[in-house]
């Protein structure tokens, strides 16, 4: 059964007041923001880490939050400092200490250049839950990291809203997500169609591109997919 749905993409033009009603008004809801390093990372979704830190602030206690780290900050994130050095992503566990409560990491491990073992101690080292993105280049990661804060998401389309032709079952003993082409033309559909496949087992659901206009998130869009899953979803989350 799905109980979340995350929308990604929180940026510099988002009413961040109506994020935190509509988080109270669907439980259900977690509101992710994206962080880049990477210099081509340049369009609405990426806001700079200031404005990140603002966003956290003041979303803190009032809405479900998500960081889905992208580009060269996975590096960051996952490499151990020298022994005496700072360490390269102190900044993102800052902001787990201020309101984060999941970090996604978005890279292609046959490109990235990091061990199974080097990002197996990453999640282990914060408090935070942590997701990585399965499909065939991610298999090692996804088989072979045994943190127990650990969490998979399907997701071969990569933030690029192409729809899954189907959906594969959750994986044992991780929780598991779902993302691909989701937005408010079809997410009853997709929730139904996740909802099957997953029977018993505790799942969530991500969507990113079809909840944009001209490149920025956009809350209506947000709110039809709230109201319309509502009636499924309300039902499975747990209090508290």
């Amino acid at each position: 059964m799905i109980n979340l749905c995350t929308f990604t993409g929180v940026d510099v033009r988002t009413d961040l007041g109506r994020v935190a009603d509509m988080a109270a008004a669907y439980p259900f809801l977690e509101f992710g923001v994206l962080l880049s390093r990477t210099p081509e990372d340049k369009d609405p979704r990426y806001p700079q880490f200031r404005q990140i830190r603002d966003i956290v602030d003041r979303l803190a206690g009032r809405a479900r939050l998500a960081l889905h780290v992208c580009g060269r900050a996975v590096g960051e994130f996952v490499r151990e400092p020298a022994e005496g050095s700072a360490y390269a992503g102190q900044d993102i566990e800052d902001l787990v200490a201020a309101g984060i409560g999941r970090v996604q990491l978005n890279f292609n491990f046959e490109r990235a250049g990091l061990s199974v073992e080097e990002i197996d101690a990453a999640i282990r080292r914060t408090r935070a839950k942590v997701i990585t993105q399965h499909f065939p280049a991610n298999a090692a990661v996804s088989n072979g990291v045994a943190a127990p804060n650990h969490q998979l998401l399907y997701d071969a389309s990569g933030g690029r809203g192409v729809a899954a032709t189907g959906y594969d079952r959750p994986f044992a003993r991780k929780y598991t997500g779902y993302a691909g082409g989701i937005g408010p033309e079809n997410a009853v559909a997709s929730v139904a169609a996740i909802q099957a496949v997953a029977g018993d087992a505790v799942v969530w659901i991500d969507m990113e591109s079809r909840i944009r206009t001209d490149g920025y998130l956009d809350l209506d869009k947000c709110a039809s997919v709230a109201a319309s899953i509502a009636p499924t979803l309300a039902a499975n989350v747990t209090p508290g």
